[in-house]
Formats: structure tokens, sequence, C-alpha cells
């Protein structure tokens, strides 16, 4: 649990990864992810978005289900970051944080999408919320991991539902857990699907939500 400074927010949704929404002034929103903060500012993954440094950028992310606000300039593109890559963003001159804010993104005036793992009873997990991440989002299989934080833990060879929201109607698709492991503070697992409640629809959610997972 983070003391609620935004400093020691920002560290905790770098060291989970948190996914975020970012865009310029009166631009769209970009989906992204934290990747670690350092002296020098923020860095972010943003695939697909094309900054300059000295633009400004408003970032939205989710913290402990609340969701969190500010405002930063890119101090430097083409950042290197874990994946091997250098499509990394740094900003630093962060301003505005705002922790508890009612604001949406609308992701190029898309659908806001969630992808739940759900228990027998209870509340799921948001896989594109704090804390997780998604791998691998096929036809019959989904990988992603979850931190050991979570409360919320399932067992190897177990039953999984899987809810996937915001295209048309909700779809439930039932899967079963073939591998699990433990590492870096968090659970990785591996889901095959083996039924779902309507297969053409599935494909089509599928589509969509393939542009929202972040590789």
């Amino acid at each position: 649990m983070s003391s609620g400074s935004p400093k020691a927010i920002l560290d905790e949704a770098a060291r989970q990864r948190c996914g975020c929404q970012l865009r310029v002034r009166r631009g769209s929103w970009t989906p992204g992810a934290f990747v670690r903060v350092d002296n020098s500012g923020v860095i972010l993954k943003a695939e697909g978005l094309t900054l300059h440094g000295g633009e400004d950028v408003h970032v939205w992310f989710q913290h402990e289900g609340r969701t969190c606000t500010f405002d930063a300039s890119v101090l430097r593109t083409g950042v290197p970051i874990p994946d091997r890559s250098s499509n990394g963003l740094l900003l630093g001159f962060i301003d505005s944080f705002v922790d508890g804010t009612d604001e949406r993104p609308e992701t190029d005036g898309g659908p806001e999408l969630a992808l739940e793992v759900l228990p027998p009873n209870g509340r799921g997990i948001d896989l594109f919320g704090p804390g997780c991440q998604i791998m691998v989002l096929g036809v019959d299989e989904l990988t992603f991991s979850i931190s050991r934080d979570q409360a919320l833990k399932f067992v190897e060879g177990g039953r999984i539902r899987v809810r996937f929201r915001g295209v048309g109607e909700d779809l439930v698709a039932t899967g079963r857990v073939q591998a699990l492991s433990a590492s870096d503070g968090h659970y990785l697992y591996g889901v095959h699907f083996e039924a779902v409640e309507n297969p053409e629809h599935h494909v089509q959610v599928l589509e969509v939500f393939r542009q929202r997972v972040t590789p």
C-alpha cells in the first residue's frame, strides 16, 4: 500500500506495471503503461503514439481502485525500456495530480473495455486494472499475470470464468487454469477456454480487445 502521496502512488504504479491512458491537448486517448520512476521523472510506454520533447500530455490511470490523473511534459522520447525497445517516454514537471477523480477516458472514441476474471462468488479482477497484465489473448487461450498483493487467487487445474465487457452484451467464457507460476511478485496464469456463450460473438469481441492489449 502506498502512503497516498503522488510520488508514492507513481512509484507503486510503476512497480506494478499499471496500464494507463494518455493524450496530448485536444488529442485522443492512447493506451500505455508505466515502466519506472527515477530522479529524472516518470517513464511510460505507449505504442503507436508519436510525441516530441516539450509537448504536454495528460495521463489517466487507476490505483488501488481509485482513478488518478496528472499533467506532465515530455522531456525525452526513445527511452530504452525492459522489453529491449526504445519506445519509452520520459515525463517530467508532474503537475495537477488528482487522486480520486471521476474522469473516464474514451480511447479513440471507442468503448470502455473491461476483461474480468471471476471467482465462483464475489467480485472479480479487471485485467486492465492495476497490478495486472495480459500477455496473450487468443480465441482459445489467455495468459495473464496478477500481483501477489491481490486477494483473489486461482489454482492450477481449476475452472475460471472470464467476462468481456464493453462490446455489445457482456460475453462470458469458461476456461481452465492449465499453467500457474510465481515470479517477481506476480502470479502468472495460462488459461484455456473450454466454452463460450456465443462463439461468433466471441471472435468479434476478441478482435476489439486485442487492439487494447499492449504487447
